[in-house]
């Protein structure tokens, strides 16, 4: 059967489309394909149609730009996950809220700003950003937008945190999914495996260990393991299970061999696990114990990237240190597993490592999530400082503040904690610096003296300047610059000019229309008193009877469409049924970004009025309309009046006259003028 959408937001034409497809469908010989249907449905009446098969799964069909469903879920069905699930609890575990008025608050994890802008209605389950990127919707676009998932995806994460069954999914959507479990499965068996191998091989872990000050606590909340120095250890384990070999290689815990059959990865190293922020196994990590080792062998092995896992998209150690992170407000980041096991060891939680590679935007990303601020503490190496800049870079960029800590000469965060102890790391963590200082300073140590070298690490920081969108936060930055430097704000702003106007590129004439259709989005200037018509409506039933009663009447007094037809919805739901949905479900029968985004913005403002003031904040709402759409009236009509009197139609003027009388003495009853 088919599922048919018109394209038109129109409700009588969609419920035309509607008809005319069901005819249309019923016409059609039996011979004929789904795709005729679909070809014909589109071509003829401008309809999207979703193919649905026996067991009534949405089929791959895309919808809309960029978005495919991979199955139907019955909407009770997605009604009871959301009803279960809060909305507050979840975002929780991205930012840090406060509760203010009756919504919580917090930075907008979408766009970079000072002021937090982000708010969270427990109440109604719906979040909107009052910031310059107007985000919003529920625990369903949250997940999606955050987590970067499918909508699909979302629901089966909460679905399954819940125990909520659901229906049969498409085979296309089912064996992709199951790809994914079974890709979890084994990955959780072979750290299982790793971690028993460890305990069985006490003997020669257990003095490496010791000597790396890796507590059993370090062990079990890492899951650390061992792999035995065997080629086939894993591989005969595995091989045991239903989920076979096959997957195991894919996820790179096997290697074929090439003369067939398959040989363990990891041989004789401490192992790793790596997990993603739901804490499940994506990865491993290994390294080499001991010095009875080949030559040339790599002191550390990871697991190759996979269907699971993006070696730039995850953080080690986050899964472990988010809410460590969310309390103290920063994370420390280290480039190595030790480093971050030893940081651990020694009660510094708060740390993330980057797997040996330099910050990438996903991971700067995940970590604006929890924290507003980094704390790069890599080697002082060459290749520690080149890290550290990348993470100046993106941090800048992204709106995270970014400090280094130096650790001395020839140490890392490891050998640091065991030779010298907590202190000497606290001592560098004290001593810490902001990054654009961090930069004047190790650009003017390589420049020459005096302007010649001041012009140059000015021209050595503009790629870290040019890149922050935010003018507040830029011009601190230059003022920081400026002072490091000792010289006037002015030259920094002529250089960040000069070298902007070189790397600029002329934009696409499409791409131009697009940013020029973005500026300003959920900003347009509607009638506070129909905002607040809508506002009362949605929050008070009483006020919403007392608009049903006289609801062709209010609405025509109405001058904003979109505030119209969203009071118009909301009162014929309240005609028909008695009561309106929660606002997380209204969003979802509105096609129209700008209706949803509107909807949200009002349902989540925060609101002075209680229920006692209602009444009385309706009345005052509706004098006021009907004194605005009065003044609009007698607008009109002077206008009229005046062409009527150039006309010298001395029938209109009368007729004109006395509509106009009878709108002053309409205006003169109002006590709202």
């Amino acid at each position: 059967m088919f599922h048919v959408f018109p394209r038109s937001p129109h409700r009588l034409v969609q419920r035309r489309g509607r008809r005319i497809a069901s005819n249309l469908i019923a016409s059609l010989p039996s011979d004929r394909g789904d795709g005729g249907v679909s070809e014909i449905l589109s071509r003829k009446f401008g309809i999207l149609t979703i193919h649905f098969d026996t067991e009534h799964s949405i089929g791959e069909e895309t919808i809309g730009k960029g978005s495919t469903l991979a199955g139907h879920i019955p909407p009770e069905v997605i009604a009871e996950i959301r009803n279960r699930t809060n909305i507050v609890e979840v975002v929780s575990n991205f930012l840090t809220l406060k509760r203010v008025g009756r919504n919580y608050v917090a930075h907008c994890p979408f766009h970079q700003e000072k002021t937090p802008s982000f708010h969270v209605n427990e109440e109604r389950q719906i979040y909107y950003c009052f910031g310059a990127c107007k985000e919003g919707g529920d625990v369903f676009k949250f997940l999606m937008k955050i987590e970067g998932q499918e909508f699909y995806e979302v629901v089966r994460e909460l679905a399954r945190k819940h125990q909520i069954p659901l229906p049969r999914e498409t085979t296309r959507s089912r064996k992709g999914e199951e790809r994914k479990e079974r890709g979890y499965r084994i990955n959780t068996m072979a750290a299982a495996f790793f971690q028993q191998a460890l305990v069985q091989a006490n003997e020669r872990v257990g003095p490496y260990l010791e000597r790396r000050g890796i507590s059993k606590e370090t062990v079990e909340r890492f899951a650390l393991g061992y792999a035995p120095q065997s080629w086939e250890a894993l591989t005969r384990h595995l091989a045991r299970s239903r989920e076979g070999i096959e997957t195991a290689r894919e996820l790179g815990l096997v290697v074929a061999g090439r003369k067939g059959g398959h040989y363990d990865r990891f041989r004789g190293r401490l192992i790793f696990p790596i997990h993603d922020l739901y804490g499940r196994v994506v990865a491993f990590g290994g390294r080499i114990l001991g010095q009875d080792v080949p030559e040339n062998t790599p002191k550390y092995l990871n697991s190759p990237e996979s269907f699971l896992y993006r070696k730039g998209e995850v953080l080690y150690g986050l899964y472990q240190a988010r809410e460590e992170i969310r309390q103290r407000k920063e994370a420390i980041v280290v480039e190595g597993y030790l480093d971050l096991i030893a940081l651990f060891t020694f009660g510094f939680r708060n740390a993330v490592a980057t797997l040996g590679t330099a910050l990438t935007p996903a991971q700067v990303a995940l970590l604006k999530r929890f924290t507003p601020r980094i704390v790069t503490l890599f080697d002082g190496d060459a290749a520690g400082e080149k890290a550290t800049r990348r993470a100046i870079e993106l941090g800048l960029e992204l709106g995270l503040e970014v400090e280094v800590a130096l650790l001395p000469p020839g140490e890392d965060p490891d050998s640091l904690l065991h030779g010298r102890g907590a202190e000497a790391l606290e001592a560098a963590l004290s001593d810490r610096r902001p990054a654009l200082t961090h930069l004047v300073e190790e650009s003017l140590a390589r420049a020459p003296a005096g302007a010649p070298g001041k012009a140059r690490v000015v021209r050595e920081l503009i790629p870290f300047l040019r890149p922050v969108r935010d003018p507040i936060e830029l011009s601190i930055h230059i003022g920081k610059v400026a002072d490091a430097l000792g010289i006037d704000e002015i030259f920094v702003r002529r250089c960040l000019m000069e070298e902007g106007d070189r790397h600029r590129t002329p934009r696409p004439l499409l791409q131009e229309r697009e940013r020029s259709d973005s500026v300003g989005k959920g900003e347009e200037n509607l009638p506070v008193a129909e905002e607040m018509l809508l506002s009362l409506a949605l929050s008070f039933p009483d006020t919403l009877e007392a608009l049903t009663e006289k609801a062709e009447e209010v609405l025509a007094w109405m001058s904003a469409p979109p505030l119209r037809d969203l009071l118009a919805d909301i009162v014929e739901q309240w005609q028909r049924e008695g009561r309106i949905s929660p606002v997380a479900e209204m969003i979802e029968h509105f096609k129209e970004e700008r209706t949803r985004d509107l909807l949200l913005r009002i349902s989540t403002q925060d609101q002075a009025i209680t229920a006692d003031q209602a009444m009385q904040a309706l009345h005052e709402c509706l004098a006021r309309l009907e004194a605005e759409y009065l003044r609009r009236q007698e607008a009109r009509l002077q206008r009229r009046i005046r062409e009527a009197e150039a006309a010298h139609d001395g029938e209109a003027m009368a007729t004109l006259l006395r509509e106009f009388h009878e709108i002053i003495r309409r205006k003169q009853k109002i006590s709202i003028l």
